[in-house]
């Protein structure tokens, strides 16, 4: 019942836990979650074609790729990076020349300073004002080799600190880098594809800028078959780049990507893939009253993909699929139906297991947002034997995932008179134990959630109460959690204050030991000055509603 990054609040859903707070919650998981993937999405690739070193590691879609008609002069060994540095004014001046050959030779030594491997020297290139010029060098259409060399070049420059990459976009790239889209060149379109996913993948500012120079068309006209397999992963990592980041682009900017997201989902190429599924993770994180977006991914037909994509055999496949499916149950409860229909609760249980904690932990916040559906969702993550999965988890799992369980399973009682068997049902997994262990955390929305777990369970026992003996308040009091429920009575958060205490009036007797239950003390009749003793509420007689002595 939270929403992703926190998300809207779902019908039906338990009062008391405020929309806010569970979006500052979704917001903790997603910044931790994407730790392990953070280099690779932070969204910045340095153009380094031209170096002979071990290949990358997995995920990383830099090109090695020898270009032989500018092999004259290549930085190696024998041309030290210092002894190039020391004649660097000469080929800055040599970018100014009207020899066109000149211009070119001196932007390719710039050029392949600046793919150096480690620690390429962007500050002192950009120190030596050659930005400006580089962009300028972009306007010779005559010659195609100039603009890619200056493309590269200026692409690096923007592979650094953010203060680099706007000296680029300061300089007027941007436009030319999107005009230079329509090149006849095909070298040239996709070195500006690069360029242009290293600007937007450095803030939400200049992804903004990008957007608004219209390449996100021309960026899906690259996506087919007939491009080459690098333009194929540039440009899908680049639409990648204009979906992320907060304040979200606007749907409208972001929406013709998701007819061609729709193919790239079936791509063979793992790093397709990835950015494929990481750009509908970004385009279906909806916050808005109407989920504009999580309808419009819907009708997209990517569900049944995604869920597919869920049990890939790459984690770095996995994790933004299963992102995704998250995000589209925040939804409405059509919208979880869809993701329900197609499979995806086996593979949610499956995931409960997963070496991966955060994949654990993507997984069971998932699933909360299921049992915030209908009766029938719930039912149907009974049959798929989740619960018994949750349950085992409040016993034995870590921490972080312990509480995503307890929202799943709090969220599972919400309407008690529609989830009584499913209550009964839980009760027997023997979960209201592990749930009152919680009342022990220092999270006042964890407390509030368990306690509102707690007091459904108590009502359903209250319902089902044999010989004047509620089952689950037994079970609550023989744990300890009877002691702890009355601990939060001096809790700080009121919210938790007040549920504490309802719990304890409502559900069980809490007198010192010889204080009379004032629903049976004897009370004076104001009509005849007698004593007369209430039995339940109202102390109603079958007569004047008391007995009298």
């Amino acid at each position: 019942f939270r929403s992703q990054e926190g998300r809207r609040e779902r019908a039906p859903l338990k009062t008391g836990i405020i929309y806010e707070d569970a979006r500052r919650r979704r917001d903790e998981i997603g910044i931790t979650l994407r730790k392990e993937t953070r280099d690779r999405h932070l969204a910045k690739r340095r153009s380094a074609r031209e170096q002979k070193v071990s290949p990358p590691p997995i995920g990383s879609v830099v090109a090695m790729r020898k270009n032989e008609s500018f092999g004259d002069g290549s930085m190696g060994s024998t041309d030290p990076e210092g002894k190039f540095l020391k004649d660097f004014p000469t080929h800055a001046r040599n970018l100014t020349s009207t020899n066109p050959a000149a211009q070119l030779r001196a932007t390719v030594l710039i050029r392949k300073l600046l793919s150096n491997e480690n620690n390429p020297p962007i500050e002192q290139v950009v120190a030596c004002g050659i930005v400006p010029r580089l962009v300028e060098l972009l306007k010779h259409g005559n010659n195609p080799e100039l603009q890619f060399e200056a493309a590269w070049a200026l692409t690096n420059v923007a592979s650094g600190h953010s203060r680099y990459t706007q000296k680029v976009v300061g300089a007027g790239a941007v436009p030319l880098f999107a005009r230079l889209l329509k090149s006849s060149s095909e070298q040239v379109r996709e070195q500006c594809v690069w360029a242009l996913g290293n600007i937007a993948g450095d803030s939400t500012g200049l992804r903004d800028i990008v957007l608004a120079h219209d390449v996100l068309l021309p960026l899906c006209s690259f996506c087919t078959p007939r491009s080459s397999n690098m333009m194929l992963k540039n440009a899908t990592w680049v639409i990648s780049n204009l979906c992320r980041g907060k304040p979200r682009p606007p749907f409208s900017a972001v929406a013709p990507a998701l007819r061609v997201l729709q193919k790239l989902i079936h791509s063979k190429d793992e790093d397709v893939l990835v950015d494929a599924c990481w750009s509908l993770s970004y385009i279906s994180d909806d916050n808005t009253q109407g989920n504009e977006r999580i309808k419009a991914v819907v009708r997209a037909g990517v569900v049944r993909r995604l869920v597919e994509l869920m049990m890939h055999k790459r984690d770095r496949v996995k994790t933004p699929a299963l992102r995704a499916i998250g995000n589209i149950v925040t939804g409405n409860d059509y919208e979880t139906q869809v993701v329900l229909d197609c499979g995806a609760l086996p593979c949610l249980r499956s995931l409960l297991s997963h070496p991966k904690m955060q994949l654990r932990k993507e997984a069971c916040w998932t699933i909360s947002n299921v049992t915030a559906g209908t009766q029938d969702q719930i039912l149907a993550v009974k049959k798929a034997e989740i619960f018994p999965a949750l349950v085992s988890i409040l016993k034995r799992g870590q921490f972080e995932m312990k509480k995503e369980a307890v929202w799943a399973i709090s969220n599972a009682t919400c309407n008690v008179k529609k989830s009584m068997d499913i209550i009964r049902y839980l009760s027997n997994q023997t979960v209201i134990a592990p749930i009152c262990q919680f009342l022990k955390t220092e999270d006042p929305e964890t407390l509030k959630v368990a306690l509102e777990g707690l007091g459904n369970m108590l009502e359903v026992g209250s319902r089902d109460m044999r010989l004047g003996v509620n089952a689950c308040a037994e079970i609550i009091e023989e744990c300890g959690g009877l002691d702890l429920i009355e601990e939060l009575q001096k809790h700080d958060n009121e919210d938790v204050y007040n549920k504490a205490v309802a719990l304890l009036e409502n559900y069980f007797d809490t007198r010192e030991e010889g204080e009379e239950d004032p629903s049976i003390a004897p009370t004076v009749a104001s009509s005849q000055q007698q004593f007369a003793f209430g039995f339940g509420q109202g102390g109603s007689s079958e007569s004047s509603g008391e007995f009298h002595f």
